[in-house]
């Protein structure tokens, strides 16, 4: 962010239109990012309320408009700037923010409410079709939308972590956080902006002195003991029945501790036909429908034999041929490099040539005068053939408007000429992108740890899993899949799997194992 705003701005401190250094941005002391409306006054968190500026510069600032804080120093420095902002290339609306005389009345409340077009719409239809008891309290409001500033501050005072790198349960976190905001909670945070000096552990009233707990009470208690941070924690752990066995949550909440199981993520499989039939570049057709392309000089090597391996062609320009083989075998092609012409003197540069490969996958273009690698994969089926193991077959968006479904399963490291035909009678499911599947493995499956910057174990061992597919790799043979809340990863070929079983997930996490699947084809148009 501070690397984004700084070339925005040319690298100008806009409060004191001096030109910041580059190679000291990320030093402590030397520069912040600034909210131009004060946080407090308006909870605008956005990128157009963001401006880089010098250390020293904001402290002065504080709690002021930039108008109010330059004009404290004299007309100069306020008429300077309001120059600067004119004539720079920041967008309209962060030149109306620096530029603003006030903040307009209920401006705060309005980014205390979300009002994304989808929670707008839910808002109010909760609010009409739904029919609630009167509250106890008097209170009038019983729906309200609550913007991620207010979930994000009141997460950090119920004293609750979230941390992203650890997967995707920090939504279900925020969800619990949403639904314990009442009104007072706004309030009062919106009181402790403006009225409040944050410290340490407690907050200074500006103008009294008066100190008062930096924490908000919890949403709720049972008997001073167990509180809603707590309980919460316990039920996103990967084992809450032991926890709560351990805590001696009230029986009154917990009766039937059989019924509580850890959070599951659940994911909607991806079915839909998208993306490219082939990628861009159009390479040559060579014998047996093998691919023709041009690479760079440093790409080349001699194979075993001592020739330069899938030199397309040499015959066609022998005094090219025999030039780079000689460099070659003299260790490395020295760039840049001249064919040689006939008479021993150096020609054109030549910086690429052709070589051929054989071809695992391609889609035919150009009145079949020339091919392309295949484009987006729609899915791969999973076949499963007695003795042998599972076998996958790729489906790419350009399968999906040919009359019959490929059939040729992957072998891995092998061209498609060599993959292994299948039977339909040994089908049997397909997978989507974010598909449940289950597998088992004959020794424990290795999974990583999908952010590596954590400090926690970057690799946990199981010898089964329910795990979301991502997608093949057609080289190997092996899928790529994630754990439920994408915490952990890994790649695995499915020849060494004894089982590999289909599941379903509902919106609630609730999982059910898929029976007999038939092979679907794709209808035209879809």
């Amino acid at each position: 962010m501070k690397l984004r705003l700084y070339e925005e701005q040319g690298g100008v401190c806009p409060y004191s239109l001096t030109q910041m250094d580059i190679s000291k941005l990320f030093d402590s002391g030397y520069a912040d990012i600034d909210h131009i409306m004060p946080y407090s006054q308006s909870f605008d968190d956005t990128y157009k309320n963001k401006i880089l500026v010098r250390t020293d510069e904001n402290r002065q600032k504080g709690n002021r408009l930039p108008l109010d804080y330059l004009a404290s120093i004299n007309q100069k420095r306020h008429d300077d700037f309001v120059v600067w902002v004119n004539t720079s290339n920041l967008s309209l609306a962060k030149k109306q923010n620096l530029l603003r005389e006030d903040i307009p009345e209920g401006f705060k409340e309005r980014n205390l409410t979300d009002t994304k077009t989808i929670s707008s719409f839910m808002y109010n239809y909760l609010r009409q079709n739904l029919k609630f008891s009167p509250f106890s309290t008097n209170r009038i409001r019983h729906v309200t939308a609550v913007n991620g500033a207010v979930t994000s501050m009141l997460r950090k005072r119920w004293g609750l972590n979230k941390s992203r790198e650890d997967g995707d349960l920090h939504h279900a976190m925020d969800a619990a956080v949403v639904a314990c905001v009442t009104q007072g909670n706004i309030s009062m945070l919106s009181k402790l902006e403006k009225y409040y000096i944050k410290k340490e552990n407690f907050y200074i009233n500006r103008k009294t002195g008066e100190v008062i707990d930096k924490h908000f009470p919890q949403p709720y208690t049972y008997g001073g003991k167990h509180t809603f941070n707590n309980e919460l924690e316990v039920r996103l752990s990967t084992d809450p029945q032991k926890l709560l066995r351990e805590l001696n949550y009230p029986t009154y909440n917990y009766y039937n501790l059989e019924k509580i199981v850890p959070v599951f993520v659940s994911r909607m499989p991806n079915r839909k036909v998208s993306g490219a039939a082939h990628k861009e570049t159009i390479k040559g057709i060579g014998e047996n429908n093998s691919q023709i392309k041009k690479v760079p000089l440093s790409s080349l090597k001699l194979n075993k034999d001592g020739e330069i391996d899938k030199y397309y062609n040499p015959n066609s320009d022998r005094l090219l041929y025999e030039a780079l083989k000689e460099q070659l075998l003299n260790g490395r092609i020295k760039e840049p490099f001249r064919k040689p012409k006939s008479n021993g003197t150096p020609g054109p540069l030549v910086k690429k040539v052709k070589i051929e490969e054989k071809s695992t996958i391609n889609v035919l273009v150009h009145d079949k005068t020339g091919s392309a690698d295949n484009g987006s994969m729609v899915r791969v089926d999973v076949f499963y053939v007695k003795n042998e193991g599972y076998y996958l077959v790729p489906i790419y968006v350009v399968d999906t408007i040919k009359d019959k479904l490929p059939n040729k399963a992957i072998v891995a490291n092998k061209p498609y000429e060599e993959w292994r035909v299948m039977s339909d009678n040994d089908f049997k499911f397909s997978l989507y992108p974010n598909d449940l599947i289950y597998i088992k493995g004959k020794k424990p499956i290795k999974l990583k740890k999908v952010n590596e910057k954590s400090k926690k174990s970057s690799e946990i061992e199981k010898t089964d899993e329910y795990v979301y597919y991502k997608g093949t790799d057609i080289s190997t043979g092996r899928v790529l899949v994630i754990n439920h809340d994408n915490s952990y990863k890994t790649r695995i070929g499915v020849k060494t799997l004894p089982i590999i079983e289909k599941w379903q997930v509902d919106i609630l996490g609730d999982i059910s194992k898929v029976g007999f699947e038939i092979r679907q084809g794709f209808k035209r148009g879809d």
